[in-house]
């Protein structure tokens, strides 16, 4: 309780310091609190999320509707969600968190409307674009939640539960394929796993697609946000590891092509220069601190780029 509560008087500290960023640290607190088992100081903290407006509103409102199902409390329960709709904008974020607590409490039709407002506020065209990829997606729990609530209520498989189950896949392959290269990684006498990952800033990659376009195709392009969700899957998985970004850039993949002759297209050469990359160049710990500049390289802070809750925030 008191480490708990200690974060979570920091947290208001800085939020009252830091009014631009209010919203996010107090919603932090008020879990803090809750985690300390002093609920009457999480719900007057959510209200205040609630009251400064803006895009954390609706996940203070949808947070207190969880805080009124744990105490029995349905009918307000209900009056927060519907709160949280007046107030969602465009946040599909908001949406998917109030459809996963509905599933959670059993509420599957109710949750099926959440899921499908999330979908419909994330947009047809950023949907198509998960369509035409190949790559997995951090948007895949709001499809898969939705295929689940499907499952409970007895609905035929439709389009986006198709699409679910294609995002899974690749969620899937892409974590084999993360797995099987840590474990080619040396492991330190400590026994902590070392993971590498070879990485394009965003500048150096676009620069590389002119280069190497069929490397680096349109699917490629931009795919930091889904980068990093692997990198957090990674690290939920294995608590242990270290994770070692390798910045990759366009004169050194250059140089080792010249020199090796090997095919850019082959996942070994990338490996290759990966190596290479490490001895003389630049590396970076995974996760930067969150006030530090992102790794992606947009010259944005870490919690203001791909760490950010809602994708939709980070650049594209």
């Amino acid at each position: 309780m008191a480490d708990t509560s200690t974060y979570a008087l920091d947290l208001e500290a800085d939020a009252a310091r830091y009014p631009d960023e209010a919203g996010e640290l107090l919603m932090e607190a008020a879990h803090q609190w809750r985690l300390g088992d002093d609920a009457t100081r999480a719900h007057a903290l959510l209200e205040q999320v609630r009251d400064l407006g803006g895009e954390d509103a609706a996940y203070a409102c949808v947070t207190l509707a969880d805080l009124a199902f744990e105490e029995g409390d349905d009918d307000q329960a209900h009056a927060w969600l519907a709160e949280a709709e007046e107030v969602l904008n465009d946040n599909s974020g908001a949406a998917e968190m109030a459809g996963e607590l509905l599933a959670e409490y059993g509420r599957y039709a109710e949750a099926l409307r959440w899921f499908d407002l999330a979908i419909g506020l994330y947009g047809a065209e950023a949907v198509a674009q998960l369509r035409n990829s190949d790559l997995p997606s951090p948007m895949a729990p709001m499809f898969l939640g939705r295929r689940d609530v499907r499952r409970e209520l007895g609905l035929a498989p439709d389009e986006y539960d198709d699409l679910a189950e294609e995002l899974r896949r690749r969620g899937r392959e892409f974590g084999e394929r993360i797995e099987a290269y840590a474990a080619a990684q040396e492991r330190e006498d400590s026994g902590q796993r070392l993971v590498r990952l070879l990485v394009w800033r965003r500048a150096e990659q676009a620069e590389a697609a002119q280069r190497w376009p069929e490397v680096f195709t349109a699917k490629v392009l931009g795919n930091h946000r889904t980068v990093e969700a692997e990198l957090r899957d990674g690290a939920r998985a294995n608590p242990a590891d270290r994770v070692e970004l390798v910045i990759a850039s366009v004169a050194g993949f250059d140089d080792h092509l010249t020199r090796t002759g090997n095919d850019p297209l082959q996942e070994a050469t990338r490996l290759a220069y990966m190596e290479e990359a490490h001895a003389g160049g630049e590396i970076l710990a995974w996760p930067p601190g969150r006030n530090e500049a992102c790794w992606c390289g947009s010259e944005r802070k870490y919690k203001k780029c791909c760490d950010a809750p809602d994708p939709l925030s980070a650049p594209g």
